[in-house]
């Protein structure tokens, strides 16, 4: 039985890019390089996995192991060049665009505290989990994004724009959220202790059982805001505008410029 060569290589002129396999520890790698500057993740393929290729045609049954190396170039070149595309869909769904800015990956979980992130687009992205304690947020567009349980202590997203954010249960501890546009989002439970919330618009945003302790509200809008079970302990609202804002079961404790009939 014929047995394959430990590389083989198509011509760079290939009207479809450069391929080549590697072997290593036994199993066959594939890359392939098309006209896309995209980067390819490479792929296994194994000596067995090629053995059982099916006959073709005007070879005869039986004669896959004894094709030649041409051949088998050809066939190889096909798999590298289908094998990328594949990668990109995950169970019939293109995998999610990872995005990457100044060497912070931003996926769910993503560790990037501290990180640089003014102006960054990030609609819609899913980040979930994601650690950007410290992190400057500053005029970001988090509009529809989400940053469930994430954490942004101390982070800075002035004038950031997260309209429909969906955050509840994340940590804004201490962070700075001033002019920030937050209408409709939902922050149930999200954690905005001493929070510096000047002049930011909260309009119909849900806040149920969110804790504001010592957070500062003065100038912000909450028209239509929901507070149910809110701790408001020490909060400062003066200013504030509060039209059908509503505040049940709310811990209203040494809060300035709340209302006093709740």
């Amino acid at each position: 039985m014929t047995t394959l060569p430990h590389r083989v290589a198509v011509a760079p002129n290939a009207s479809h890019g450069h391929a080549h396999r590697e072997a290593d520890n036994g199993i066959n790698s594939c890359t392939a390089d098309t006209h896309s500057s995209a980067p390819v993740r490479r792929q296994p393929v194994s000596r067995m996995a090629l053995a059982r290729w099916p006959a073709m045609p005007g070879v005869g049954a039986g004669m896959g192991p004894r094709l030649t190396a041409a051949l088998w170039t050809t066939m190889l070149a096909t798999l590298c060049l289908a094998l990328p595309a594949a990668a990109q869909v995950v169970n019939g769904e293109a995998a999610p665009e990872v995005v990457v800015i100044n060497s912070c990956h931003l996926w769910p979980y993503a560790q990037c505290a501290n990180a640089d992130l003014r102006g960054a687009n990030l609609v819609g992205k899913d980040l979930h989990g994601a650690d950007l304690r410290g992190a400057r947020l500053m005029r970001a567009n988090l509009r529809s994004a989400n940053l469930a349980g994430a954490l942004l202590d101390g982070a800075d997203l002035t004038g950031a724009m997260a309209y429909s954010l969906n955050a509840p249960g994340a940590s804004f501890r201490q962070a700075v959220l001033a002019g920030i546009n937050l209408e409709t989002s939902r922050l149930m439970r999200a954690d905005m202790e001493g929070a510096d919330l000047r002049g930011a618009s909260l309009e119909a945003a849900r806040l149920n059982l969110a804790n504001l302790d010592g957070a500062v509200l003065i100038d912000a809008d909450l028209q239509e805001a929901k507070f149910w079970g809110s701790n408001l302990k020490n909060a400062n609202l003066e200013r504030a505008i509060l039209r059908f804002t509503i505040f049940p079961d709310a811990n209203l404790e040494g809060c300035k410029g709340c209302p006093t009939d709740w």
